[in-house]
């Protein structure tokens, strides 16, 4: 009678292991994200450099 026990426990163990190992993968694929985003964010200030004067030659 044990052995259905420690079967259900290590059939729970493993469905409550496959759903946190998905919430992590999730979250690191928001944190790239975010991360992706600021140095877009970035190069676009980068690109725009100060702003010059106008009047030309």
């Amino acid at each position: 009678m044990g052995w259905i026990t420690v079967g259900w426990g290590a059939a729970v163990g493993l469905f409550v292991m496959r759903v946190l190992l998905r919430q992590v993968r999730e979250l690191l694929l928001d944190v790239g994200a975010v991360i992706r985003a600021w140095r877009e964010l970035l190069s676009v200030v980068r690109d725009a450099g100060p702003p010059t004067r106008g009047g030309g030659p």
